[in-house]
């Protein structure tokens, strides 16, 4: 990662692999902080994971309002149709 050290990157539940948390800090000073499952081995003291879920709720509010103005389906029968539909709509 491109990042500067002390940089803290806030990541998804699906990232469980301890090795590559570890590395990160070790070989860029980059903490890798990331929302555990509740089966998990290294639980997240309580702070921590106030801390993560009030800004995974941010992100996911940005994210939110930038698709909510994009088409949820683009319905068209030919290529030429479907070129139509995008002109038409954007």
């Amino acid at each position: 990662m491109n990042l500067p050290p002390g940089s803290k990157v806030y990541a998804d539940s699906a990232y469980t692999d301890y090795t590559v948390d570890y590395d990160l800090e070790q070989t860029s000073q980059i903490s890798l902080k990331v929302m555990r499952k509740k089966n998990s081995k290294r639980q997240d003291l309580p702070w921590d994971q106030y801390i993560k879920q009030h800004t995974r709720h941010d992100i996911e509010t940005v994210f939110s309002s930038i698709t909510c103005v994009f088409p949820k389906s683009i319905h068209g029968m030919t290529f030429k149709g479907f070129l139509l539909n995008i002109t038409c709509k954007t």
